[in-house]
């Protein structure tokens, strides 16, 4: 998902739910969930090995952190 599809996403959740806090599963299962406390910010992904870096890297694509 593209990060302005998510912001769609999100007005629209906002428009409903003003005063919802945001929360962040653990992992895709939902085996815990915590608050998000940090605000957005970019890194560079790589999708083949499903690695992070803070510096471009060749291979590599920008991403939102979330937290």
């Amino acid at each position: 998902m593209k990060i302005k599809d998510y912001i769609k996403l999100l007005q629209q959740v906002a428009k409903q739910n003003p005063n919802a806090i945001v929360i962040c599963a653990a992992d895709e299962e939902g085996n815990s969930y915590s608050q998000v406390v940090y605000k957005p910010s970019i890194f560079y992904y790589s999708k083949e090995n499903q690695e992070i870096s803070d510096v471009q890297c060749d291979g590599y694509v920008e991403a939102v952190c979330l937290n």
